[in-house]
């Protein structure tokens, strides 16, 4: 089977703003492996803090024989927002839910960046920590790592879905 799960959480990652996931990252890597899926993406809800932990598992056991061909993948589940979102307004503003997955290292970086960037200058406090990504902000790091990155829509929570819900 040739299949590469890409909306993936993990108890690590998924869980710092709110109790999203309980899965173990070597429990997802392990389990993914024994269906026989070519690999598997982390992507937590605005957060890349289980990549490290997802890469010390994976080359824990990718070159044992029957892992060759398996493969561990990093992206971000990110909240797509316009800039004039605040703590005053965000009632009346959609956040969108976005996969991006790195196809390399120099894509893992601009996920890093992006990241960082909302961490630092977009999030604020409403009820639970928010962490918007501003479309103009995903445009510019697009941009920067043109074929490093690819994006997705994420799950119900995604722009297309929401509309036709």
């Amino acid at each position: 089977m040739s299949f590469f799960g890409i909306h993936n959480h993990t108890a690590q990652g998924s869980n710092l703003r709110l109790r999203d996931s309980t899965n173990k990252i070597s429990d997802m890597i392990d389990y993914a492996h024994s269906l026989g899926h070519s690999g598997i993406v982390f992507t937590d809800h605005e957060s890349i803090t289980a990549h490290l932990d997802a890469l010390e598992y994976y080359d824990s056991k990718r070159n044992s024989d029957d892992w060759c061909h398996f493969k561990v993948a990093l992206g971000n589940e990110i909240y797509l927002c316009n800039e004039d979102v605040n703590v005053e307004n965000i009632g009346r503003n959609k956040y969108p839910h976005f996969i991006l997955v790195a196809l390399n290292a120099k894509g893992h970086k601009g996920i890093r960046e992006l990241s960082t960037k909302a961490w630092t200058q977009n999030s604020f406090m409403h009820v639970m920590y928010r962490v918007p990504t501003y479309y103009s902000d995903l445009e510019e790091m697009l941009n920067d790592y043109k074929g490093n990155i690819v994006g997705s829509s994420a799950c119900l929570g995604g722009a297309l879905p929401t509309v036709l819900l």
